[in-house]
């Protein structure tokens, strides 16, 4: 924190000077949101930040202190953060107040830049003082009574084209056993889906089916997994290769005394899928299912023991496979290994 914005706000004699880099509010955005983006611009902690601005009688953020430090006016940020009426309701420095109607915030700003106007400031200044664009000082400017908005059309989505087929493929897993990842292989290997990430097909996935999976088991569990996560675990358990089992289980000791005694780095369970494809399908899955940290290290460990990362697979590699189910961690990790040029197994 600069030393102007150094000192607590009840011992502030004068508002602090703005911090260097003054980020703008976006339209729509929540207070939450605008201080870590200010935050980040200013190599502070986004929690640091929060706390020098919070109110301790209240827990809120202060209003004025926030526009000092962002180089704004108040009634600036008051337009553009979505939240900020709900939050200053309570401000004992601004009085309680419901939320702003719209118009009347948007009338109030457009007098404001009127009156800044008079006084000779340039267009740009304008915009950047009252955090708006410059064609909304070029319409305050002409009018002061703001122009009604144009209804938007339903914004389109990348995913509607492959909607009904998703429904189709949930609408017809009785069971319940087929993964989100089957599903986007399915999409990209037979439908060419392409710009659609991972999380936008699991969301849409889960409210089909109203409910999210439950957590997958550990290796410390006894019991088979009630979900089997992608169509090389539809198997039943008992047919797996112990090492398939210990990637399933992600049980890294057993499945180094397995590859110490010889079993094949790249065994097949009879579907294509090797130890490394399953365990990026393993660890991505119980990231999405549990909340946990994404990790990847039996990904590492396979590569580490030689395991080839551009084997495919009905037309895909496995990086192209950890790409597409979204597990980054494993995709930047085999990237960096093949740009090396050099077997794992070798060094």
């Amino acid at each position: 924190m600069p030393a102007s914005a150094a000192d607590p706000p009840a011992g502030q004699s004068r508002p602090p000077r703005p911090l260097p880099f003054r980020t703008r509010p976006a339209t729509g955005e929540s207070t939450s949101s605008y201080v870590r983006r200010l935050a980040r611009a200013n190599h502070l902690r986004p929690a640091y930040l929060r706390r020098y601005l919070t109110d301790p009688q209240n827990g809120t953020i202060r209003i004025d202190l926030l526009a000092a430090l962002a180089g704004r006016s108040p009634a600036a940020l008051e337009h553009a953060l979505a939240d900020l009426g709900h939050q200053q309701g309570a401000n004992p420095h601004r009085g309680p107040r419901a939320r702003p109607d719209r118009i009347a915030a948007r009338t109030a700003v457009f007098a404001a830049i009127r009156s800044d106007a008079e006084l000779g400031m340039s267009y740009r200044a304008l915009a950047d003082r009252h955090g708006v664009h410059r064609r909304t000082v070029l319409q305050a400017l002409r009018s002061p009574v703001p122009a009604p908005r144009k209804p938007q059309p339903p914004r389109q989505s990348r995913l509607d084209p492959y909607k009904d087929l998703i429904r189709d493929m949930v609408q017809s897993d009785h069971d319940g056993r087929r993964t989100v990842t089957s599903i986007v292989r399915t999409l990209v290997t037979d439908h060419g889906m392409t710009g659609i990430s991972y999380p936008v097909i699991r969301n849409y996935v889960v409210s089909l089916r109203g409910t999210s999976r439950q957590p997958r088991r550990t290796r410390h569990d006894t019991v088979t997994p009630a979900i089997p996560p992608g169509p090389a675990r539809k198997t039943h358990a008992m047919t797996w290769s112990p090492a398939h089992l210990a990637v399933e289980q992600q049980d890294l000791p057993r499945l180094r005394d397995l590859l110490d005694a010889g079993h094949d780095v790249e065994d097949d369970d009879g579907h294509g899928w090797t130890l490394l494809r399953h365990a990026i399908d393993v660890e991505h899955d119980s990231h999405v299912q549990t909340g946990g940290p994404l990790h990847a290290d039996v990904t590492a460990f396979l590569l580490a023991r030689g395991a080839d990362p551009l084997r495919p697979c009905s037309g895909m590699t496995v990086i192209a496979e950890a790409r597409t189910c979204g597990h980054w961690l494993a995709t930047q990790i085999m990237q960096a290994w093949t740009r090396r040029g050099q077997n794992p197994a070798a060094t």
